[in-house]
Protein backbone atom coordinates (compact mmCIF):
# COMPACT_ATOMS: atom_id res chain seq x y z
CA UNK A 1 0.00 0.00 0.00
CA UNK A 2 1.21 2.91 -1.08
CA UNK A 3 0.83 6.26 1.26
CA UNK A 4 1.95 9.48 1.39
CA UNK A 5 3.52 10.27 4.71
CA UNK A 6 5.43 13.68 3.97
CA UNK A 7 2.66 15.90 4.52
CA UNK A 8 3.16 19.88 4.78
CA UNK A 9 3.47 21.07 8.77
CA UNK A 10 -0.02 21.53 10.43
CA UNK A 11 0.97 20.52 14.14
CA UNK A 12 -1.26 22.50 16.55
CA UNK A 13 0.04 22.43 19.55
CA UNK A 14 -3.07 22.45 21.50
CA UNK A 15 -4.95 19.84 19.48
CA UNK A 16 -1.91 17.45 18.84
CA UNK A 17 -4.25 14.68 17.59
CA UNK A 18 -5.76 16.46 14.53
CA UNK A 19 -3.10 16.39 12.37
CA UNK A 20 0.75 15.44 13.28
CA UNK A 21 2.77 16.53 10.58
CA UNK A 22 5.62 18.39 10.17
CA UNK A 23 8.63 19.09 8.16
CA UNK A 24 11.72 20.56 9.93
CA UNK A 25 14.55 21.80 7.58
CA UNK A 26 13.00 20.34 4.66
CA UNK A 27 10.30 21.46 1.91
CA UNK A 28 7.73 19.55 -0.97
CA UNK A 29 8.71 19.92 -3.82
CA UNK A 30 6.28 18.33 -6.50
CA UNK A 31 8.29 17.31 -9.53
CA UNK A 32 5.73 17.50 -12.70
CA UNK A 33 4.93 13.72 -12.75
CA UNK A 34 2.63 13.43 -9.81
CA UNK A 35 5.55 12.92 -7.59
CA UNK A 36 6.55 14.67 -4.64
CA UNK A 37 10.13 15.06 -2.82
CA UNK A 38 11.20 15.98 0.46
CA UNK A 39 14.55 18.20 -0.36
CA UNK A 40 16.50 20.26 2.22
CA UNK A 41 16.45 24.02 3.28
CA UNK A 42 19.49 25.87 3.25
CA UNK A 43 21.75 26.26 5.50
CA UNK A 44 23.91 29.06 7.05
CA UNK A 45 27.60 29.41 6.06
CA UNK A 46 29.42 32.48 8.13
CA UNK A 47 30.23 35.51 5.79
CA UNK A 48 31.47 38.06 8.10
CA UNK A 49 31.30 38.18 12.52
CA UNK A 50 30.44 41.62 13.67
CA UNK A 51 32.03 41.16 16.94
CA UNK A 52 28.16 42.25 18.42
CA UNK A 53 25.24 41.20 19.27
CA UNK A 54 21.67 42.10 18.49
CA UNK A 55 21.58 42.13 14.72
CA UNK A 56 18.50 44.58 14.51
CA UNK A 57 18.12 45.49 10.60
CA UNK A 58 20.20 44.96 7.39
CA UNK A 59 19.60 46.55 3.33
CA UNK A 60 21.49 45.73 0.17
CA UNK A 61 23.00 48.99 -0.95
CA UNK A 62 25.56 49.05 -4.10
CA UNK A 63 25.65 45.37 -4.12
CA UNK A 64 27.10 45.91 -0.15
CA UNK A 65 25.41 44.67 2.88
CA UNK A 66 24.79 47.42 5.78
CA UNK A 67 23.56 46.44 8.99
CA UNK A 68 22.47 47.65 12.43
CA UNK A 69 23.91 46.02 15.06
CA UNK A 70 25.05 46.10 18.70
CA UNK A 71 24.69 50.38 18.67
CA UNK A 72 26.72 50.88 14.76
CA UNK A 73 25.44 51.51 11.84
CA UNK A 74 28.30 49.03 9.74
CA UNK A 75 29.16 48.13 6.07
CA UNK A 76 30.27 44.56 4.93
CA UNK A 77 32.61 44.50 1.80
CA UNK A 78 32.12 41.77 -0.87
CA UNK A 79 35.13 40.13 0.91
CA UNK A 80 33.26 39.86 3.99
CA UNK A 81 35.43 42.77 5.66
CA UNK A 82 33.51 44.69 8.71
CA UNK A 83 33.66 48.87 8.67
CA UNK A 84 32.63 50.93 11.42
CA UNK A 85 30.47 53.97 9.81
CA UNK A 86 29.45 54.88 13.40
CA UNK A 87 27.61 54.93 16.33
CA UNK A 88 23.45 54.89 15.64
CA UNK A 89 20.87 54.20 18.89
CA UNK A 90 21.05 50.12 19.76
CA UNK A 91 17.24 49.41 19.13
CA UNK A 92 15.37 46.64 18.56
CA UNK A 93 12.98 48.53 16.13
CA UNK A 94 15.79 50.01 13.76
CA UNK A 95 14.76 50.31 10.40
CA UNK A 96 17.16 50.33 7.41
CA UNK A 97 16.18 52.22 3.80
CA UNK A 98 18.29 54.09 1.19
CA UNK A 99 17.83 57.07 -1.42
CA UNK A 100 20.13 57.49 -4.58
CA UNK A 101 23.16 55.45 -2.60
CA UNK A 102 22.57 57.13 0.41
CA UNK A 103 21.91 54.76 3.33
CA UNK A 104 19.03 56.03 5.76
CA UNK A 105 18.55 54.39 9.40
CA UNK A 106 15.78 55.08 11.89
CA UNK A 107 17.22 53.84 15.17
CA UNK A 108 15.95 55.01 18.98
CA UNK A 109 13.64 57.86 17.11
CA UNK A 110 16.77 59.64 15.41
CA UNK A 111 16.91 59.78 12.08
CA UNK A 112 20.49 59.37 10.53
CA UNK A 113 21.73 59.34 6.91
CA UNK A 114 25.78 58.04 5.57
CA UNK A 115 26.50 59.26 2.57
CA UNK A 116 29.30 57.64 1.56
CA UNK A 117 31.41 59.79 4.16
CA UNK A 118 30.30 60.74 6.99
CA UNK A 119 26.96 60.22 9.39
CA UNK A 120 24.39 63.01 9.97
CA UNK A 121 21.67 63.32 11.74
CA UNK A 122 19.13 65.87 9.72
CA UNK A 123 16.54 68.38 10.89
CA UNK A 124 14.15 70.68 9.72
CA UNK A 125 11.05 68.25 9.70
CA UNK A 126 7.84 68.42 11.10
CA UNK A 127 8.48 66.47 13.76
CA UNK A 128 11.71 64.81 15.33
CA UNK A 129 10.28 61.57 16.74
CA UNK A 130 10.85 58.88 14.13
CA UNK A 131 9.29 55.50 14.05
CA UNK A 132 10.23 54.41 10.35
CA UNK A 133 11.68 55.06 7.38
CA UNK A 134 11.44 54.17 3.81
CA UNK A 135 12.10 55.03 0.10
CA UNK A 136 9.57 55.43 -2.75
CA UNK A 137 9.09 57.54 -5.50
CA UNK A 138 12.20 59.55 -4.73
CA UNK A 139 11.35 60.35 -2.01
CA UNK A 140 12.45 59.30 1.68
CA UNK A 141 9.38 58.83 3.90
CA UNK A 142 9.57 59.10 7.54
CA UNK A 143 6.77 57.98 10.01
CA UNK A 144 5.89 59.61 13.55
CA UNK A 145 6.40 57.55 16.52
CA UNK A 146 3.66 56.27 18.05
CA UNK A 147 1.90 58.65 16.00
CA UNK A 148 -0.54 59.43 12.89
CA UNK A 149 1.87 61.69 10.77
CA UNK A 150 4.43 61.43 7.93
CA UNK A 151 6.97 63.70 5.94
CA UNK A 152 9.16 63.19 3.10
CA UNK A 153 12.44 64.74 1.97
CA UNK A 154 12.97 66.21 -1.34
CA UNK A 155 13.30 64.82 -4.82
CA UNK A 156 16.36 62.23 -4.63
CA UNK A 157 17.55 63.97 -1.17
CA UNK A 158 16.77 62.18 2.21
CA UNK A 159 18.79 65.44 4.16
CA UNK A 160 16.65 67.87 2.67
CA UNK A 161 13.34 67.98 4.87
CA UNK A 162 10.58 70.77 4.88
CA UNK A 163 8.56 71.02 7.59
CA UNK A 164 5.54 71.64 5.31
CA UNK A 165 6.27 68.44 3.61
CA UNK A 166 4.11 66.45 5.85
CA UNK A 167 0.94 64.30 6.03
CA UNK A 168 -1.65 62.89 8.73
CA UNK A 169 -3.05 59.23 7.99
CA UNK A 170 -6.23 59.94 9.66
CA UNK A 171 -8.69 57.91 7.66
CA UNK A 172 -8.64 55.69 11.34
CA UNK A 173 -7.67 57.12 14.25
CA UNK A 174 -4.66 54.50 15.30
CA UNK A 175 -1.09 55.19 14.97
CA UNK A 176 1.81 53.95 12.57
CA UNK A 177 3.72 51.15 13.17
CA UNK A 178 5.37 50.54 9.61
CA UNK A 179 5.33 51.80 5.83
CA UNK A 180 6.51 49.98 2.91
CA UNK A 181 5.89 50.05 -0.86
CA UNK A 182 3.47 47.34 -1.65
CA UNK A 183 2.97 47.38 -5.88
CA UNK A 184 2.73 51.00 -6.66
CA UNK A 185 1.51 52.07 -3.97
CA UNK A 186 2.78 53.08 -0.13
CA UNK A 187 1.21 51.34 2.31
CA UNK A 188 1.14 52.64 5.98
CA UNK A 189 0.51 49.05 8.47
CA UNK A 190 -1.01 50.53 11.24
CA UNK A 191 -2.20 49.59 14.66
CA UNK A 192 -5.45 48.36 13.14
CA UNK A 193 -5.97 49.65 9.79
CA UNK A 194 -3.94 49.99 6.56
CA UNK A 195 -3.83 52.78 4.50
CA UNK A 196 -2.56 52.64 0.86
CA UNK A 197 -1.04 56.11 -0.55
CA UNK A 198 0.57 57.09 -4.34
CA UNK A 199 2.90 59.32 -4.91
CA UNK A 200 2.26 63.14 -6.27
CA UNK A 201 5.49 63.73 -7.66
CA UNK A 202 7.13 65.69 -4.75
CA UNK A 203 4.61 64.65 -2.48
CA UNK A 204 2.32 61.91 -1.10
CA UNK A 205 -1.63 61.64 -0.81
CA UNK A 206 -4.19 58.96 0.21
CA UNK A 207 -5.63 56.57 -2.34
CA UNK A 208 -9.64 57.23 -1.61
CA UNK A 209 -11.52 54.40 -0.35
CA UNK A 210 -8.76 52.52 0.01
CA UNK A 211 -8.21 52.16 4.08
CA UNK A 212 -8.00 48.36 4.75
CA UNK A 213 -9.76 47.33 8.27
CA UNK A 214 -6.68 45.34 9.51
CA UNK A 215 -3.77 46.48 11.63
CA UNK A 216 -0.37 44.78 11.96
CA UNK A 217 0.32 42.58 14.95
CA UNK A 218 3.69 44.65 15.99
CA UNK A 219 6.04 46.40 13.68
CA UNK A 220 8.47 43.58 13.42
CA UNK A 221 6.28 41.39 11.66
CA UNK A 222 6.61 42.49 8.35
CA UNK A 223 8.58 41.65 5.49
CA UNK A 224 9.05 42.82 2.14
CA UNK A 225 8.48 40.34 -0.66
CA UNK A 226 8.03 40.79 -4.40
CA UNK A 227 5.48 43.30 -5.03
CA UNK A 228 4.15 43.18 -1.86
CA UNK A 229 4.49 42.27 1.93
CA UNK A 230 4.22 39.70 3.97
CA UNK A 231 2.52 40.31 8.04
CA UNK A 232 1.05 39.24 10.59
CA UNK A 233 -2.34 40.63 11.62
CA UNK A 234 -3.32 42.28 14.69
CA UNK A 235 -6.13 39.33 15.05
CA UNK A 236 -3.13 36.99 14.97
CA UNK A 237 -3.42 35.40 11.28
CA UNK A 238 -0.80 35.68 8.86
CA UNK A 239 -1.76 38.08 5.60
CA UNK A 240 -0.07 38.31 2.10
CA UNK A 241 -0.14 41.76 0.64
CA UNK A 242 -0.76 42.43 -3.04
CA UNK A 243 -2.73 44.87 -5.83
CA UNK A 244 -4.74 46.92 -2.50
CA UNK A 245 -5.64 43.52 -0.96
CA UNK A 246 -4.48 40.51 1.60
CA UNK A 247 -5.01 37.50 1.46
CA UNK A 248 -5.08 34.59 4.83
CA UNK A 249 -2.26 32.12 4.06
CA UNK A 250 -1.75 30.72 8.13
CA UNK A 251 -3.49 27.85 9.46
CA UNK A 252 -4.96 26.88 12.78
CA UNK A 253 -1.75 25.49 13.98
CA UNK A 254 0.19 28.66 12.82
CA UNK A 255 -2.14 31.02 14.84
CA UNK A 256 -2.42 29.21 18.17
CA UNK A 257 1.95 29.12 17.62
CA UNK A 258 1.36 32.75 17.45
CA UNK A 259 -1.39 33.11 20.21
CA UNK A 260 0.65 31.10 22.35
CA UNK A 261 3.96 31.43 21.38
CA UNK A 262 6.39 34.69 21.03
CA UNK A 263 6.88 35.57 17.42
CA UNK A 264 9.45 38.36 17.13
CA UNK A 265 10.22 38.94 13.33
CA UNK A 266 9.03 38.80 9.24
CA UNK A 267 11.87 37.90 6.60
CA UNK A 268 12.12 36.25 2.98
CA UNK A 269 14.22 34.13 1.17
CA UNK A 270 14.44 32.25 -1.92
CA UNK A 271 16.09 29.05 -2.50
CA UNK A 272 15.83 27.66 -6.61
CA UNK A 273 12.93 28.91 -7.72
CA UNK A 274 10.79 28.21 -4.12
CA UNK A 275 10.12 31.46 -2.72
CA UNK A 276 9.93 31.68 1.30
CA UNK A 277 8.16 33.91 3.85
CA UNK A 278 9.49 33.04 7.42
CA UNK A 279 7.88 33.88 10.97
CA UNK A 280 10.57 33.96 13.38
CA UNK A 281 9.56 32.63 16.94
CA UNK A 282 11.60 33.12 20.20
CA UNK A 283 11.09 29.90 21.40
CA UNK A 284 10.20 27.63 19.00
CA UNK A 285 11.15 26.75 15.03
CA UNK A 286 10.49 29.39 12.55
CA UNK A 287 7.47 28.53 10.40
CA UNK A 288 7.94 28.85 6.62
CA UNK A 289 5.05 29.76 3.95
CA UNK A 290 6.00 28.91 0.71
CA UNK A 291 4.80 31.12 -1.68
CA UNK A 292 4.98 28.70 -4.82
CA UNK A 293 3.68 25.44 -3.46
CA UNK A 294 1.37 27.55 -0.76
CA UNK A 295 2.38 24.96 1.78
CA UNK A 296 4.02 25.57 5.07
CA UNK A 297 7.32 23.59 6.53
CA UNK A 298 9.65 24.75 9.89
CA UNK A 299 13.12 26.07 9.99
CA UNK A 300 15.27 24.83 13.13
CA UNK A 301 18.71 25.20 13.98
CA UNK A 302 20.77 22.67 16.60
CA UNK A 303 20.43 19.14 17.37
CA UNK A 304 18.04 19.67 20.21
CA UNK A 305 15.71 21.10 17.07
CA UNK A 306 15.53 24.90 18.97
CA UNK A 307 14.75 28.19 17.31
CA UNK A 308 16.30 29.57 13.51
CA UNK A 309 18.93 32.13 14.93
CA UNK A 310 18.12 34.43 12.12
CA UNK A 311 16.79 38.18 12.31
CA UNK A 312 16.54 40.01 8.95
CA UNK A 313 17.40 38.78 5.50
CA UNK A 314 18.56 40.40 2.35
CA UNK A 315 20.04 39.50 -0.88
CA UNK A 316 22.65 40.69 -2.73
CA UNK A 317 24.19 40.00 -6.11
CA UNK A 318 22.30 36.35 -6.09
CA UNK A 319 22.74 35.15 -3.12
CA UNK A 320 20.63 35.78 0.24
CA UNK A 321 22.24 36.62 4.22
CA UNK A 322 21.30 36.71 7.25
CA UNK A 323 21.88 38.65 10.17
CA UNK A 324 21.80 36.65 14.06
CA UNK A 325 21.78 37.30 17.07
CA UNK A 326 25.21 36.29 18.07
CA UNK A 327 26.81 39.03 15.95
CA UNK A 328 27.10 36.77 12.77
CA UNK A 329 25.93 37.58 9.15
CA UNK A 330 25.65 34.13 7.41
CA UNK A 331 25.22 33.05 3.59
CA UNK A 332 22.58 30.79 2.99
CA UNK A 333 23.82 28.14 1.11
CA UNK A 334 22.69 24.02 0.48
CA UNK A 335 25.60 22.57 2.68
CA UNK A 336 23.28 21.18 5.07
CA UNK A 337 24.98 22.74 7.76
CA UNK A 338 24.07 25.31 9.92
CA UNK A 339 27.77 27.75 10.67
CA UNK A 340 29.74 24.30 11.08
CA UNK A 341 27.05 22.17 12.60
CA UNK A 342 24.82 20.05 11.02
CA UNK A 343 21.87 20.88 10.27
CA UNK A 344 19.01 18.04 11.35
CA UNK A 345 16.24 17.50 8.96
CA UNK A 346 12.98 15.74 10.21
CA UNK A 347 9.47 14.58 9.05
CA UNK A 348 6.79 13.16 10.83
CA UNK A 349 3.77 12.05 9.20
CA UNK A 350 0.31 12.49 10.25
CA UNK A 351 -0.99 9.99 12.32
CA UNK A 352 -2.36 6.87 10.91
CA UNK A 353 -6.15 5.45 12.35
CA UNK A 354 -7.90 2.52 11.65
CA UNK A 355 -11.38 3.53 14.12
CA UNK A 356 -9.57 2.45 17.15
CA UNK A 357 -9.13 -1.28 15.94
CA UNK A 358 -5.45 -2.80 16.13
CA UNK A 359 -3.60 -3.08 12.85
CA UNK A 360 -0.34 -4.84 12.14
CA UNK A 361 2.29 -2.60 10.06
CA UNK A 362 4.83 -4.82 8.93
CA UNK A 363 7.04 -2.55 7.30
CA UNK A 364 7.52 1.05 6.17
CA UNK A 365 9.15 1.48 2.79
CA UNK A 366 11.10 4.77 1.99
CA UNK A 367 12.33 5.90 -1.42
CA UNK A 368 15.25 8.19 -1.46
CA UNK A 369 18.15 9.96 -3.83
CA UNK A 370 21.43 9.10 -2.95
CA UNK A 371 24.48 7.87 -4.58
CA UNK A 372 27.09 10.42 -4.41
CA UNK A 373 28.81 10.07 -1.15
CA UNK A 374 31.85 8.06 -0.61
CA UNK A 375 30.46 7.86 3.41
CA UNK A 376 26.84 6.17 2.94
CA UNK A 377 24.22 8.38 5.04
CA UNK A 378 22.15 7.17 8.08
CA UNK A 379 18.46 7.51 8.10
CA UNK A 380 16.94 7.33 11.80
CA UNK A 381 13.41 6.32 12.13
CA UNK A 382 10.95 6.11 15.52
CA UNK A 383 6.91 5.25 15.80
CA UNK A 384 4.81 6.39 17.78
CA UNK A 385 1.48 4.81 19.32
CA UNK A 386 0.11 8.50 21.18
CA UNK A 387 0.43 11.20 18.48
CA UNK A 388 4.27 12.17 19.47
CA UNK A 389 3.92 12.44 22.69
CA UNK A 390 6.36 9.39 23.51
CA UNK A 391 8.65 7.14 21.08
CA UNK A 392 9.98 4.16 20.78
CA UNK A 393 13.47 3.31 20.47
CA UNK A 394 15.52 4.73 17.27
CA UNK A 395 15.92 2.34 14.20
CA UNK A 396 18.91 3.33 11.67
CA UNK A 397 19.38 2.11 8.19
CA UNK A 398 22.01 3.04 5.75
CA UNK A 399 20.67 4.75 2.59
CA UNK A 400 22.78 3.16 0.00
CA UNK A 401 26.36 3.61 -1.32
CA UNK A 402 28.37 5.20 -3.49
CA UNK A 403 26.57 5.01 -7.06
CA UNK A 404 23.30 3.62 -5.65
CA UNK A 405 21.39 7.14 -6.93
CA UNK A 406 17.76 5.56 -6.13
CA UNK A 407 17.44 3.68 -3.40
CA UNK A 408 15.06 2.10 -1.39
CA UNK A 409 15.27 2.16 2.79
CA UNK A 410 13.00 -1.12 4.54
CA UNK A 411 11.92 -0.62 8.43
CA UNK A 412 10.66 -4.35 9.25
CA UNK A 413 8.71 -5.48 11.84
CA UNK A 414 6.99 -2.27 13.21
CA UNK A 415 4.51 -4.06 15.46
CA UNK A 416 0.62 -2.89 16.21
CA UNK A 417 -1.18 -0.18 16.51
CA UNK A 418 -4.67 2.05 17.01
CA UNK A 419 -2.89 5.18 15.68
CA UNK A 420 0.61 5.11 13.93
CA UNK A 421 2.90 8.16 13.63
CA UNK A 422 6.41 7.90 11.42
CA UNK A 423 9.43 10.05 12.11
CA UNK A 424 11.80 10.25 10.14
CA UNK A 425 15.65 12.02 11.03
CA UNK A 426 18.52 12.67 8.60
CA UNK A 427 21.43 13.84 11.11
CA UNK A 428 24.34 13.83 8.09
CA UNK A 429 25.72 16.57 6.21
CA UNK A 430 24.45 14.83 2.48
CA UNK A 431 21.71 15.94 0.19
CA UNK A 432 19.92 13.47 0.84
CA UNK A 433 16.16 14.02 -1.12
CA UNK A 434 13.03 11.84 0.20
CA UNK A 435 10.05 10.49 -1.48
CA UNK A 436 7.02 12.35 0.35
CA UNK A 437 5.45 8.76 -0.35
CA UNK A 438 6.24 5.61 1.38
CA UNK A 439 4.58 1.92 1.26
CA UNK A 440 3.60 -0.78 3.92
Amino acid sequence: MQFEFAAPSALDTDNRSANTARLLNMYREPTGDGAIWCKSLPGMTEFADTARTACRAMAEIGDEIYVAQGGRLIRITAAGTVVTLGVITDDAATTISSNNGNVTVVAGGTYYVWNGVTLTTPVGGAFSDFGDVTFFAQLTVLTEASGRQVQWSGLADPTSLDALDFATTEARDDNILRTMPVGSALWFFKETSIEPWYSLGTGLAALPGGTIERGLKSRNLISQIPNGAFFVGDDNTVYLAGNNTIDRISNVAIETAITEGEPSRALYFEDEGHKFCALIFTGRPAWLYNIITGEWCERAQGVDIGPWDAKACIKVLGTFYVGTDAGLVASLSRNNQDLGGTMVRRIVSRTVQNDGIWFTLPKVQVTTRIGFFVTEPQLAMRMSKNFGLSWQIDRQQGLGDLGEYLNRTVFRRLGQYRQATLELTLSTDSDVNISASAFA
